[in-house]
């Protein structure tokens, strides 16, 4: 549909996202249902999280869009959680470049146990690493290309990192006319 609209390219903008759920089904949009997209691991277990496109409500249920175009991801230091992992798929499944800043590293499950003063301690109890084994929980995902948006850059309207994001697939869509 957006094809036939004149799309020809993705940016998929998780900056200032603290994560959410459902980001199997978001990947599954780019990536066939099945593929192993990372684990959750602990003492006892690593269990595989895979990617999912069976809630989709089209025609293409079950399948990736098509034709694939080319994507970038911009993600910043608020990005976690969820967002991290859709960038983890991203650059493990060659989908494109992570354009922006290291994200926030919150890839761990916590519980809080409870301590004799009244006050609690929080501890991971398992954490999530990508289909290629990189654990990010505590350290956040490197982007490819290091765009800094500043505060100054917010008040001006201006936005660096989207402009990073339009001149790459710009000159990628140019490489393939």
């Amino acid at each position: 549909e957006l094809k036939k609209q004149g799309a020809d390219s993705w940016i998929i903008d998780v900056r200032e996202n603290p994560g959410g759920i459902n980001v199997e089904q978001v990947t599954g949009r780019f990536v066939a249902g099945g593929e192993i997209m990372g684990y959750n691991s602990n003492r006892q277990s690593r269990d595989p999280m895979k990617v999912s496109n069976d809630l989709q409500n089209s025609p293409n249920k079950g399948k990736p869009f098509s034709p694939a175009l080319p994507l970038t991801l911009l993600m910043d230091d608020v990005s976690a959680s969820s967002s991290e992992m859709l960038a983890l798929a991203v650059r493990d499944f060659n989908l494109g470049p992570l354009i922006g800043v290291k994200t926030a590293g919150a890839l761990g499950h916590t519980a809080a146990y409870p301590l004799g003063d009244g006050s609690a301690i929080s501890v991971t109890v398992d954490e999530y690493e990508s289909r290629n084994g990189e654990k990010v929980n505590g350290t956040g995902v490197s982007p490819d290309i290091t765009v800094e948006r500043t505060i100054d850059d917010l008040v001006s309207g201006n936005d660096p990192q989207l402009k990073a994001g339009v001149e790459y697939l710009e000159k990628l869509i140019a490489k393939k006319n």
